[in-house]
């Protein structure tokens, strides 16, 4: 069981690389992949895990390149701080509530 989790999480992992630098690669103005490699990504799509997309007209705050990197990133950053914040709180403040109340 173990190595097939782990199987799929490297094969998840190596599609959502492929999936995202030729994305990425399309947006820097680099060359189109061919149509049967293009094709085959287009399968994995899903993978990119692209936040943006899910929200509908969040493709005309965008406009370039530069700024999409730069929004996904900062969305990225936020996405990482408010989590940790939720963990510090959850496992830290109240973990040290709880101690207090048993050594009343």
């Amino acid at each position: 069981v173990q190595e097939t989790r782990e199987t799929v999480s490297v094969g998840f992992m190596s599609m959502q690389t492929l999936v995202l630098v030729t994305e990425n690669h399309s947006q820097a103005g680099g060359e189109s992949p061919p149509t049967v490699y293009a094709r085959f990504l287009n399968m994995f799509s899903f993978v990119a895990l692209d936040v943006f997309s899910a929200f509908p007209g969040s493709g005309c705050l965008f406009t370039g390149f530069i700024i999409r990197l730069l929004s996904i990133t900062i969305a990225f950053i936020l996405l990482f701080a408010v989590h940790g914040a939720v963990w510090f709180y959850k496992y830290k403040v109240q973990q040290e509530h709880n101690a207090w109340r048993i050594l009343k």
